[in-house]
């Protein structure tokens, strides 16, 4: 839509003079969508343990909009909060006198602002023009519904992309009602900043016309004579009609992975209205979510303050979560049930090792993967690593911390012990497990020598069998099953070379998103533990076991073919069938 639009018939609408009781129904909707309404800012970040900036910047037609900027150093992805009419970046004071004619108490969005922090993400949020204390600006007129305000949300973007901290985030949407039909309106008028969008979160979005029916209809007015009445007054108070002030059009304009939600038996509009936009949104990936238990509009926007796991599942899409989406969904299906347990039950997952790859891969996918997977407990030898990894987990209740690996294996709230822990601890702690009668997930190599592999073999065959699994990502990658099958079609195999160019982790860490965090607040003790083990381990298996001298070269050699290096013998094996007996690497 470029300008206001009209049609015959709501040019013919009724030119009977409406009953009093329709102007008195008609006429504050009327003035509010006009005007909207000014709130105070009550609160702000620093009150939630947040540091803040105050910005401010320009619209696209250069009004100046202020908000804040909630940084989250390090991070290498941005949520950017779009409000709903009446309200501004915090929310809305309707617990305050003049405020309270949406219910009659406050609407926060701070806690969404924590829970996103605390998750790794920065945020920008700010107030709409004429509302909070953005400038005025079209003559302080709200209009459509989202129509002028689709230029601030323009504004936001481009602002995101002008910061040194924020220019190279991927980008997700948090927009409430107005705020998300002005998003829909700019990604139909201005689809240019939409480019590289991840995900959007579209709550209570919603068409005009939804109020003036809904309400007509609860005060046994005549539905068509009060919609014809508004169309006229609407007009003539701001030159768009009443079939302007609908996002439905627009919604055909969103393509990026979009999560609406809304109150189901919402007093104030018809929710088919809602399920209207859900259907006209163009998104392959979408999902509509009913928010039950209640009837007010407003509770919506609190909603996810209180359930903020849905909406860090959603934004988790701004992460390179999907790539590992068979692997995890191989170990869900994979795992024999103990017991009688109904389908697609939710594995409780306990975590040992809370350093780089549960922090970028493992917490991000199991987040990502929360209707197949829950995190309740973690163990390191680092306090401040575990802290850093509960924060992490999606949900409102985080992780237990366990003080030590047998009581991890031994909860009663773990149904798989996922090993992320040095390579050197995965026999004994696998063996452990296996002992409590849990399923294993051990990152891999599976362990650093044939002994120690022995060890986890016979635990696991003693427990009943399969419920070992290693983490080779790389066979359920899509490139590496098409390869397998290319290579089954060739007749035998005689001679294969695998060249892998490996750089430092930070070049690809860095790129992920995740907000890595390193920690030492170990004790001498573990460390001088880590370092014996790990020289028992190489004697045992270049000595003992392949009978040659522990020279520095072979020592280095086979801490690489026991790191990434072992990604490379995994897929040689599935490659050669899994029926070669040897494997050099030179």
């Amino acid at each position: 839509m470029c300008a206001p639009t009209s049609t015959a018939a709501q040019k013919s609408a009724t030119d009977l003079e409406p009953s009093e009781d329709i102007k008195a129904f008609i006429e504050p909707y009327a003035q509010l969508f006009k005007n909207g309404q000014r709130s105070p800012v009550l609160r702000n970040p620093s009150q939630y343990g947040m540091k803040y900036e105050d910005i401010f910047f320009p619209s696209l037609d250069g009004i100046t909009l202020q908000g804040w900027f909630i940084p989250s150093p390090g991070s290498k992805k941005l949520i950017i909060a779009n409000h709903p009419m009446t309200c501004n970046r915090y929310g809305f004071p309707g617990h305050l006198e003049g405020y309270g004619g949406f219910g009659g108490f406050e609407v926060n969005f701070l806690p969404d602002y924590k829970a996103m922090h605390e998750a790794g993400y920065n945020i920008i949020c700010y107030d709409l023009r004429n509302h909070g204390i953005s400038d005025t600006g079209c003559g302080g007129m709200c209009g459509a519904l989202g129509y002028y305000e689709a230029r601030d949300v323009v504004g936001s973007l481009q602002y995101a992309r002008s910061r040194a901290e924020t220019k190279d985030n991927s980008v997700g949407l948090m927009s409430r009602c107005m705020g998300g039909n002005a998003t829909l309106h700019a990604m139909t008028l201005f689809p240019e900043y939409f480019k590289g969008i991840k995900a959007m979160i579209l709550l209570q979005a919603v068409s005009g016309h939804a109020f003036v029916e809904k309400g007509a209809k609860d005060l046994g007015l005549d539905v068509n004579a009060t919609v014809a009445a508004f169309d006229k007054r609407i007009h003539d108070l701001t030159g768009f009609y009443l079939a302007d002030l609908t996002p439905i059009p627009h919604a055909k304009s969103v393509t990026c992975p979009t999560l609406f939600a809304q109150v189901r038996k919402d007093s104030l509009i018809d929710t088919k209205d809602s399920q209207e936009i859900f259907d006209a949104l163009s998104s392959k990936e979408k999902e509509l979510v009913w928010i039950e238990n209640t009837t007010r509009r407003f509770d919506g926007y609190n909603y996810f303050a209180k359930e903020p796991r849905k909406m860090l599942e959603w934004f988790a899409k701004l992460e390179s979560t999907k790539r590992f989406y068979h692997l995890s969904a191989t170990i869900m299906f994979a795992m024999k049930p103990t017991g009688a347990a109904p389908a697609r039950r939710i594995v409780k997952v306990g975590i040992v090792g809370c350093g780089m790859i549960t922090q970028v891969t493992h917490i991000p996918t199991l987040n990502a993967l929360s209707h197949l997977f829950q995190v309740t407990c973690l163990y390191d030898v680092s306090e401040d690593a575990i802290k850093h990894s509960q924060f992490k987990v999606a949900g409102a209740s985080k992780p237990r911390a366990a003080q030590s690996v047998e009581e991890l294996c031994k909860s009663p709230e773990v149904d798989l012990v996922l090993l992320a822990s040095n390579h050197a601890f995965h026999a004994s702690e696998a063996i452990l497990a296996l002992q409590a009668d849990k399923h294993v997930f051990i990152e891999k190599p599976i362990a650093l020598s044939l002994q120690e592999t022995d060890r986890i073999v016979a635990a696991d065959k003693a427990a009943g069998g399969s419920k070992v699994f290693v983490g080779y990502m790389r066979r359920y990658a899509a490139a590496f099953i098409d390869a397998v099958k290319e290579v089954g079609s060739i007749g035998q195999i005689r001679y294969a070379r695998v060249r892998d160019i490996i750089g430092p982790n930070s070049t690809f860490i860095s790129q992920s998103a995740t907000f890595l965090r390193t920690f030492n607040d170990y004790r001498e003790a573990d460390t001088a533990d880590l370092h014996r083990k790990t020289q028992e381990d190489t004697k045992q298996a270049l000595q003992n076991e392949l009978d040659i001298d522990m020279t520095k070269d072979r020592k280095v050699i086979r801490d690489y073919l026991s790191m990434l290096g072992s990604h490379n013998l995994s897929a040689m094996h599935r490659l050669s069938r899994g029926t070669s007996s040897t494997l050099r690497g030179n």
